[in-house]
């Protein structure tokens, strides 16, 4: 029998929970937040850089100029459910947990490091993670013996469900999930999710640090 580590589904799924579990350790240590959060990015990029040969498949398809234009659409819906969430208080953002005392430098390398990670980092974890593997997986144990974008009803909204329903952003993350869904369901390419979770964070980044509130 197999060791689970050689499992196919193995490289998609550590990066995904080693993150998680450092981000909910983090809110229970919120002194070390900044700290974990800064090593959740390290090591989930360390994993993904060191397993990318395992997801050449997922990646393989080329975006087309239509792909690219359609992504970043979906990308501005994205952001749009973030900031109406917040608008009317469905979600809670906590203020800014950078503390003041640390010198101007320092404070520049984490959230620089944490930009990197919401806006490059944690797209290609998150989609690997929900939209190649999880999605297909509902399906089929097998899940790379279908095709990307594969659809069953029970899967689109399984894929929600366990998305929201940990997190403390439930009605925006089943929101932008959906959407997500729908891209990967319509164009069959994993790049199209990626650079839309690109341009949701990069502009949720931007009105976090314009507002003041905690980069996530």
């Amino acid at each position: 029998m197999a060791r689970f580590y050689t499992k196919s589904w193995f490289p998609y799924i550590l990066p995904f929970l080693l993150c998680f579990a450092l981000a909910q350790t983090a809110n229970y240590l919120p002194k070390w937040a900044l700290h974990i959060s800064s090593a959740k990015i390290l090591i989930g990029g360390g994993l993904i850089w060191a397993w990318r040969h395992k997801f050449s498949d997922d990646l393989s398809a080329q975006l087309t100029k239509k792909q690219i234009l359609l992504s970043i659409l979906f990308g501005m819906l994205g952001f749009t459910l973030w900031f109406t969430s917040q608008h009317f208080k469905l979600i809670s953002i906590p203020p800014s947990n950078m503390p003041a005392q640390w010198p101007i430098a320092l404070q520049v390398v984490v959230t620089t490091v944490l930009i990197a990670g919401s806006t490059v980092i944690m797209p290609i974890i998150s989609e690997l993670f929900w939209r190649s593997f999880i999605l297909r997986y509902l399906i089929v144990q097998d899940f790379k013996s279908i095709p990307l974008g594969e659809f069953q009803l029970f899967s689109f909204l399984g894929v929600i469900f366990l998305a929201a329903i940990p997190s403390e952003y439930v009605v925006a993350v089943a929101a932008v999930c959906a959407i997500q869904n729908i891209l990967i369901i319509w164009q069959k390419n994993l790049r199209c999710c990626i650079v839309a979770s690109v341009v949701t964070n990069i502009l949720l980044a931007l009105y976090l640090l314009s507002n003041n509130y905690q980069l996530m």
